[in-house]
Order: C-alpha cells, then sequence, then structure tokens
C-alpha cells in the first residue's frame, strides 16, 4: 500500500493510528479526529523517526489543507525512498513504538 492508501486507511480505522513500512524503525502516528464542532475531521500526523524526534504535520478537514512543522525531517535520499515505497502497512503506535529500537544509526 502507498503511504496515501495507508493514511487514508488510519484516518478510517477506529482501531489502527500508526503507519510504517517494516523496513523502517520510525513511524507516523495519527491523533484522535477531532468532533468538536467547528473543527470536525482536524487531526495531526506526527512523524517520529527511530532517534525519538518528532515532526507534527497537521490537518483541517474544513479547508482539505496540511500545515508543516516549523522544523522539518531532512530530505536524505533514504528518506525519501521510504515515502516513495509501496509497501506500508497500518498498526498501533503502541507497537511501532515497541519496535522502533532506538539507538541505531538509521533515523528511518
Amino acid at each position: 500500500m502507498t503511504l496515501r492508501d495507508a493514511l487514508e486507511a488510519i484516518v478510517n480505522s477506529p482501531t489502527k493510528d500508526a503507519i510504517k513500512r517494516p523496513a523502517m524503525g520510525g513511524y507516523f502516528v495519527r491523533s484522535a479526529i477531532s468532533t468538536t464542532e467547528g473543527s470536525e475531521g482536524d487531526f495531526t500526523l506526527t512523524l517520529k523517526n527511530r532517534a525519538g524526534t518528532t515532526y507534527a504535520y497537521e490537518y483541517d478537514a474544513s479547508t482539505k489543507t496540511w500545515t508543516a512543522p516549523s522544523t522539518k525531517p531532512e530530505m536524505t535520499g533514504e528518506f525519501f525512498g521510504e515515502l516513495i515505497a509501496d509497501d506500508w502497512v497500518t498498526g498501533t503506535s503502541a507497537d511501532f513504538e515497541t519496535a522502533r529500537n532506538p539507538g541505531l544509526d538509521d533515523l528511518w
């Protein structure tokens, strides 16, 4: 599944809130989707790399736009390759956090 497919899957899932590639130590986790009047459908998608650094992207459902964090992850060849791959999987942030295995040299 592509990154887009995986993201759509966790936006529509009541039980899965995270996505990653099997080879990645890091992952993306979706916050609870807002049900508050005026912000229905809004959520935060946080990228957490293997080292534990996080980058939070905000989604505004009413305008269908993303806001990037002021500090962004470096777009290395490795990270670009992760993003365009088509073997993304869904799961829970708790399971992905257990598998993150910080301390390895690979950031993703």
